[in-house]
């Protein structure tokens, strides 16, 4: 729980040092002016994650890689009584946690996503006059017990078998 606390203070903190500087700051100033408790790398991983939300821009200016305030986020910020909105959207629901897989996981979005891509592929199939056959099921073949396996094998592996084949 600390974690994800920490991760919310950070993003705030970034918010605010970047709305001081509309020419933008490289990941090393940012490091440094924020005092963050954490490595180059997971400020760099949460700045990649504010630019994919669309909080943040990267630029490059003179061969060094820049970080600035989206104009939406700048905006929301220069209100009054401006309130930052979730990046995820209310409607999304919230997964109970699995045991099969981690809570953590991207897949299962994804796969939501491919599921509606699909249904409107169907649709727009099926609008433009487009028919869709549906195929019966095959019937499963019954279980057949462990002597019905058995007495099959015996019957390939006889020598009568052998030569009634070849």
């Amino acid at each position: 729980m600390a974690g994800k606390t920490r991760s919310f203070a950070r993003t705030a903190t970034l918010r605010t040092l970047l709305l001081d500087r509309p020419e933008g700051a490289s990941t090393e100033e940012l490091l440094t002016l924020g005092r963050f408790d954490c490595t180059h790398a997971q400020l760099d991983y949460t700045l990649h994650a504010m630019c994919a939300t669309g909080q943040l821009c990267e630029t490059t200016k003179a061969g060094a890689r820049l970080w600035l305030l989206s104009d939406r986020t700048r905006r929301l910020m220069l209100a009054p009584d401006a309130v930052i909105p979730r990046t995820r959207s209310m409607d999304e629901p919230d997964l109970p946690p699995s045991r099969s897989i981690s809570t953590h996981a991207t897949s299962i979005r994804h796969k939501e996503a491919e599921r509606q891509e699909l249904a409107a592929a169907v649709a727009r199939f099926r609008s433009e006059g487009g028919e869709i056959q549906v195929m019966e099921n095959t019937p499963l073949r019954p279980d057949q017990s462990r002597r019905q396996i058995n007495d099959a094998a015996a019957i390939f592996r006889s020598p009568d078998f052998c030569k009634a084949t070849f």
